[in-house]
C-alpha cells in the first residue's frame, strides 16, 4: 500500500507534533527496573512490574485510553470506549531482563544520544509499546470511521515464561487479529520452539568459596566469577587476557568478561562461563572437581548443542541453538540453566533423551524440562503476503518473510504474526554504543527508527480495517 502525499503529510505533522513526548514516555518507562520475579509480596511479578504497568497505565489515561487492568497480569488501552466488539490488539511486554554487567551508561537513568535511547529495555519492549500506543493516539485525533475497535496489550511476564498472556486468554476476550510488537520488519512467519531446562551436577571442592555467571536463562552471559582459596593450585601464566584476578589475603578472586547476546541469536558472541570454566578444569586439586568443570567448558563451547548430539537444522528453520545463560554454585553442586530455540521439525523426545544421557556420564541429571512448542504459518498465508508487502511497498524494499529463534507472543495467541517495529535495514549505530541491542549492555534503540514504524502501523491498521475477518 502507497502512501498517498495527504496521509503522508498528516502522520508527518502528527510524529513531529509528539516526538519529544514520545521519547519522553519511554525513558520514564525505562526508568523502572521491571525484572518479573515471582513469589513476592506484589504479584503477580513484584512491585517493579507492577509499577510500570501503572506508569503504562498513566500515560494511556492521559491519552484519553480506556483502561482495562488484568489483574496485574496485563492491561489494555483502548481506542474506541465501551466497545465490546470484536477487536484487533498490538501487543508489547513491560518486563525485562536483568541489566548485567559491561553498562557504559546507566541501566535505568536513560540516556539520550545521538538519536538513540540507552537502557535495559528501551528496545525491548517498552519503546515498541510505546510505538502502538501512539498508533492509537493517531486514530483517536483523527476522523477515521474505523470497523474495529484497536487495542494495545501490555504484558509483564513475556521474558520469564508468558503466563501473563495465559492468564489473559482465561480471563479476557481475545482479538480477533493480533500484532505482536517485539520483532524485525518485515514479517516473521515462523518461531522455533524453545526448550528450557536446568542441569544439576556434583562438584566436590574444597578449593572453590563461590561460583556464578550470568543474569537470565535467555542471554548469553558476558559475565562469570569464582572466589577460590588460597590452596588452589592457580597458574597465573595460563591466565587468558578475559580473565582478571583480584589476590586477597585468604582467596583469589576471578572474573571473567565475555560479550553477551540474546539466546535466540547467540552467533558472534562469548560465553563467560566458557571462558572461566575452561579455565579452571585444570586448576583444581581433585580430580572430579576438574572432570565436572570440564564437563561445564564442554557445553558452553559452542552455541549448536553439538556436545549433547542435538546440532540439527532441518531445512525449514535454520540451525537449533543451545545456550548455558546461569550458572550458581550451592552445596558442592553447580546448577545450569539451558536455552535451546529447536527447528519446527525436530525430535523433542529424542533431543531431551540425548542432554539426559550426556548428563548422566558426569553424574549430573536434567529436570524442571519446559517446552514452548514452535510455531508456524505458511509463508503464503494472506496476513503474511499483506503484511509483508506492506511493508515493502511503504520502505521501497523486497524482502521476504522470515523465521526466527526469538519467542514473542504470537506463539501463545491465536491469529497472530509479528510484525516490527525494527527496521529490516538499519543505520550503523555510534561506536559507543554499537555492542547494544536487545538482551546486551547497553541496549539501544533508534529514535528516527521507531517513528518509521509508527508510521507503518498506522498504514496497517488503515490496510487491515479494510479485512473481513
Amino acid at each position: 500500500m502507497k502512501i498517498d502525499k495527504v496521509l503522508n503529510d498528516k502522520i508527518d505533522k502528527f510524529i513531529e507534533k509528539y516526538k519529544s513526548k514520545i521519547i519522553d514516555d519511554i525513558c520514564d518507562l525505562v526508568k523502572i527496573r521491571s525484572v518479573s520475579v515471582d513469589g513476592t509480596d506484589t504479584p503477580p511479578y513484584g512491585k517493579e512490574c507492577r509499577a510500570v504497568l501503572d506508569k503504562a497505565i498513566e500515560i494511556s489515561k492521559n491519552m484519553g485510553f480506556e483502561i482495562d487492568n488484568c489483574d496485574y497480569y496485563c492491561a489494555s488501552a483502548s481506542l474506541k470506549s465501551n466497545d465490546n466488539g470484536p477487536f484487533i490488539g498490538f501487543w508489547g511486554h513491560l518486563d525485562v531482563v536483568p541489566e548485567g554487567e559491561g553498562w557504559t551508561y546507566p541501566p535505568y537513568s536513560p540516556t539520550l544520544l545521538e538519536g538513540y535511547i540507552v537502557g535495559r529495555g528501551a528496545n525491548d519492549n517498552k519503546g515498541p509499546s510505546i510505538c502502538s500506543l501512539y498508533t492509537l493516539l493517531f486514530f483517536a485525533e483523527n476522523d477515521y470511521d474505523l470497523k474495529y475497535n484497536y487495542k494495545v496489550i501490555f504484558g509483564t511476564n513475556e521474558e520469564r515464561g508468558m503466563e501473563d498472556v495465559e492468564y489473559y486468554k482465561k480471563h479476557r476476550e481475545l482479538p480477533i487479529f493480533s500484532i505482536v510488537a517485539d520483532s524485525v520488519f518485515p514479517i516473521c512467519y515462523a518461531e522455533k520452539g524453545i526448550l528450557s531446562g536446568i542441569i544439576e551436577i556434583p562438584l566436590l571442592s574444597d578449593e572453590i568459596i563461590q561460583l556464578s555467571g550470568g543474569v537470565a536463562r535467555n542471554a548469553v552471559p558476558n559475565y562469570a566469577e569464582v572466589k577460590l582459596k588460597k590452596s588452589c593450585n592457580l597458574n597465573r601464566l595460563a591466565l587468558p587476557p578475559e580473565i582478571s584476578v583480584e589476590d586477597s589475603d585468604n582467596c583469589y578472586f576471578l572474573k571473567a568478561t565475555g560479550k553477551s547476546a540474546h539466546a535466540s541469536s547467540p552467533e558472534g558472541s562469548i560465553n563467560a562461563i566458557h571462558l572461566l570454566t575452561s579455565y579452571l578444569k585444570n586448576q583444581m586439586l581433585s580430580e572430579d572437581a576438574n572432570k565436572s568443570l570440564s564437563f561445564i567448558s564442554d557445553i558452553t563451547g559452542s552455541f549448536n548443542g553439538s556436545s549433547f548430539g542435538i546440532n540439527y537444522n532441518d531445512g525449514i528453520t535454520g540451525d537449533l541453538t543451545c545456550v548455558i545463560g546461569l550458572m550458581t554454585y550451592k552445596n558442592n553442586k553447580v546448577t545450569l540453566t539451558v536455552d535451546i530455540r529447536y527447528p519446527i521439525k525436530t525430535d523433542v523426545d529424542f533431543m531431551i533423551k540425548n542432554i539426559e544421557k550426556y548428563c548422566n556420564q558426569y553424574g549430573g541429571r536434567l529436570y524442571n524440562v519446559e517446552d514452548s512448542k514452535p510455531v508456524y504459518v505458511d509463508p503464503k498465508d494472506r496476513f503474511v503476503v499483506l503484511l509483508n508487502d506492506l511493508y515493502n511497498d511503504i520502505m521501497e524494499t523486497d524482502i521476504p518473510p522470515y523465521y526466527e529463534g526469538g519467542g514473542s507472543y504470537a506463539r501463545k495467541l491465536p491469529n497472530s504474526l509479528a510484525f516490527g517495529p525494527i527496521l529490516h535495514e538499519r543505520k550503523p549505530k555510534p561506536k559507543c554504543i554499537a555492542h547494544g541491542g536487545a538482551h546486551k549492555p547497553d541496549e539501544s534503540l533508534a529514535i528516527d527508527e521507531l517513528l518509521v514504524a509508527l508510521k507503518i502501523y498506522i498504514v496497517t491498521v488503515l490496510k487491515i480495517d479494510r479485512i473481513e475477518f
